[in-house]
């Protein structure tokens, strides 16, 4: 099961003591905060992180380039163009003219339309991360595994959550202060530090 970049008995191991582990009582708190930091590290890094097999991307075609949210880009698959809803999409052949897929970066040949058109890309892209509870799971040939920083900074994010958390439901704490009083919950500096090379800065 996905728990946000691990499985959740991954995310489990780093939350809990051994000794609570093989309980279910915590297993929907904890899925929801690895989830939500998940989430909040792709707002914070302006991208997407899970790899897709055959994802689709959208977008005006008024523009001579485009970041794909999803990188690195494994394959581009499909190259499609809609000027109308009746029309549908059609399949274009030579749109791109060049392109960085590391970055996720693809560069069109010409315009290919006004702001109403949209270009539809089809491609595979993304980190790979094993999501199997027993670990068995097996990386794809040619698909990037999850950066050792990101995943750091994602674990010491969970933690803090965690430690905030007022897991019996009745504002029992050992340090009250720490109790998550319904606040903004900040990023820590080791986290922004950890993912600062993640931060996709460009504007497509």
């Amino acid at each position: 099961m996905n728990a946000g970049f691990a499985s959740l008995t991954k995310l489990k191991e780093q939350l809990l003591a051994a000794s609570l582990r093989a309980s279910t009582a915590y297993d929907a708190q904890i899925l929801s905060i690895g989830r939500g930091v998940a989430a909040q590290f792709e707002c914070v890094c302006n991208r997407k992180f899970a790899r897709v097999v055959n994802d689709h991307c959208s977008f005006p075609a008024d523009r001579r380039h485009y970041y794909l949210p999803r990188f690195p880009v494994e394959s581009i698959a499909l190259c499609e163009k809609q000027d109308t809803v009746r029309d549908g999409w059609q399949t274009l052949t030579d749109l791109i003219q060049s392109q960085d897929l590391e970055k996720g970066y693809i560069f069109f040949a010409a315009i290919q339309g006004v702001y109403w058109s949209n270009l539809r890309i089809t491609y595979t892209g993304g980190f790979w991360w094993d999501t199997s509870e027993d670990g068995t799971g097996v990386c794809p040939t040619g698909a990037a595994t999850l950066p050792d920083d990101l995943m750091l900074g994602w674990y010491h994010q969970c933690k803090h959550i965690w430690n905030m958390t007022d897991k019996l439901g009745v504002g029992i704490s050992q340090d009250p202060a720490k109790q998550d009083q319904g606040g903004k919950v900040e990023m820590l500096k080791i986290v922004l530090d950890l993912i600062d090379n993640m931060k996709r800065y460009q504007i497509s």
